[in-house]
Formats: C-alpha cells, sequence, structure tokens
C-alpha cells in the first residue's frame, strides 16, 4: 500500500516539474527558436521571393565571365528556354534555370545555383578555347578542350591567330554543331596536344597541329602528329598525351626537349633543318620524317 502511495506521489510530482519546465521561460524561448528555424528552412524562399514575378535578364547573376566569351550567356538562357514564362517563385525555378544554362555552348559545368529575392545566383564553370581547326581554305571552327565545337562569330582575326591550329584530311563533319562533341578522333587528339601547351602562350614559335591520315569507315587512324612552325619546320610529336607507346616520351619531356633545343641552337623558324623528331624527348634530325609525302590538305 506504502509502494502505491509513494508510486502516485512520485507520478504527481513528475507531472508538477513536466508543467513547470514546459512553462519555463527558458524552455519556451527554446521551443519558439526550433519551431522558426524548422519553418525557415522549409518556407523562406517563399518568403523572400515576391509571388507573380518572372525570371528577366536582371535577374540571373552570373560568376564573371573571361574575355574570350562575347556573348551574353544569361541573355541566351532566358531566351532559348523561355525563362520569362517562369515564375521566380516555383518550386521548379531553380532546376528550370540549371538546365538551361547547362545546354549554353560556353557552359561546361554549372556549380552552385541559389535563389533570393534579388533573383538566382549561378556559378558556372566556362569552356576555354584551346585550337582553331580548320575546314576547307576558309572555314575555322574552334573546339575547347574536350573538342566541344564553340561559336567561331566570337572570335576576330587576331585572336584566332593566339590559337593552335589543326589540319587533317577530309575532317569528318556529319552532325557538328556549335556545343557538341565533334565526332572526329583526330580533332580529340589534337585537342589533348593543345592542352598540352596551355600555359606556354608563344608555344615556342610553333603554330600548326597535323595529322595526315585519312578517316576510314571503321574510324581507325594513325595516331601520328607533326607540329609545324608558319616557316614549314616539322618536329615530329608522335602520339597524343595519354597514349604514348612505349619508350616514347611524355608531353611535358617532349616540351621540355624542345625549350632546351630553342635555347642552343635558336628559333624553330630560323633553323635550316625540316624535320626535327622530339618523340624520344630529344630534338633530333629526323631521317624518317624526310621521306613522308607533302601535304595537300594545307593551305
Amino acid at each position: 500500500m506504502a509502494n502505491k502511495h509513494n508510486g502516485n506521489w512520485l507520478d504527481h510530482l513528475a507531472r508538477l516539474s513536466l508543467i513547470k519546465l514546459l512553462v519555463n521561460p527558458v524552455t519556451m524561448m527554446l521551443v519558439v527558436t526550433i519551431v522558426a528555424i524548422v519553418l525557415w528552412n522549409r518556407y523562406h524562399e517563399r518568403l523572400q521571393v515576391p509571388a507573380n514575378r518572372t525570371i528577366t535578364r536582371n535577374m540571373l547573376h552570373l560568376n564573371e565571365s573571361p574575355a574570350w566569351i562575347k556573348s551574353d550567356i544569361s541573355e541566351a538562357a532566358i531566351r532559348d528556354s523561355r525563362l520569362d514564362e517562369v515564375q521566380l517563385d516555383r518550386p521548379d525555378a531553380i532546376e528550370r534555370v540549371a538546365a538551361s544554362l547547362a545546354v549554353q555552348p560556353w557552359v561546361k559545368a554549372v556549380h552552385r545555383i541559389t535563389k533570393s529575392a534579388s533573383g538566382i545566383h549561378a556559378e558556372l564553370q566556362y569552356r576555354r578555347p584551346v585550337a582553331i581547326v580548320e575546314i576547307g581554305e576558309d572555314h575555322l571552327v574552334p573546339v575547347d578542350d574536350e573538342a566541344v565545337v564553340l561559336d567561331g562569330q566570337e572570335f576576330s582575326e587576331k585572336e584566332v591567330s593566339r590559337y593552335w591550329r589543326v589540319s587533317m584530311p577530309r575532317p569528318l563533319t556529319n552532325g557538328l554543331a556549335t556545343g557538341r562533341l565533334w565526332d572526329d578522333l583526330r580533332v580529340s587528339d589534337a585537342v589533348l596536344i593543345a592542352t598540352a601547351w596551355q600555359d606556354i602562350p608563344d608555344k615556342l614559335g610553333l603554330f600548326r597541329i597535323v595529322n595526315r591520315s585519312y578517316p576510314t569507315r571503321d574510324r581507325l587512324r594513325l595516331r601520328d602528329y607533326e607540329l609545324w612552325t608558319r616557316s614549314g619546320t616539322i618536329v615530329v610529336w608522335g602520339n597524343p598525351p595519354g597514349y604514348e607507346i612505349a619508350g616514347e616520351a611524355s608531353a611535358p619531356q617532349k616540351i621540355e626537349a624542345i625549350r632546351k633545343f630553342i635555347q642552343t641552337q635558336g628559333p624553330l623558324e630560323a633553323i635550316t633543318t625540316r624535320y626535327l623528331d622530339v618523340r624520344q624527348g630529344v630534338v633530333t634530325t629526323s631521317t624518317s620524317a624526310a621521306a613522308r609525302e607533302p601535304v595537300d590538305f594545307i593551305r
């Protein structure tokens, strides 16, 4: 009987303690704060973003694009995907904008995107041109380090001259379009070579990446590349970076070998030897290259 009485007393005391705890100002403040945090995390975007506002050019805030991009990416994204018909307070507004930005030719990746009362903020990774591919005599097509086709209309003649010129017989052009991967493995190889030289603006006097092989139905080709100066000196480079055969030097080793050769022999454009070979990591006079046929696809 005593135990039952004691139990009731303890239960009563626990209820009183719980009531005191709940009405305690500190406890009430803590509960209100937790509820406020939960509500803010769930509804803060709706509270911040005014209703019925459609997305405009001034509401897209992108990180600064590099100097080689002349077009307005925000304007293009709005135009191409009709974002001006999308209300900012829509739950899927961020996803709609991210998808539109991701397919812009100059955008390599969308890394971060958020929404606020002022609009949508996006951090983009932009594509960087590394080479210009020749199609015929007057048609030049810029590509980035993934062999994605870029907008050639945004390049002046002076800007075009800064990049590697890529030459090959009969480039494959089926389905070629700005923003799409160039479906020619010779182009993919060439941009690997161009990217290896990315931090050397003057390219040590070299100008052109040449592949002599013709495309075939099974798309096999000779992975044998040459680097040319404007005056016609040819350096036999060999395979693209990552595809070197046994005993072949890496791209950094080849570049360093060319640099050392220039230090002792002078500029490549001024030497009298027409063919040089750097495949072994040392620049030598190439007797096998001298037997190569003249090309008829370079104007």
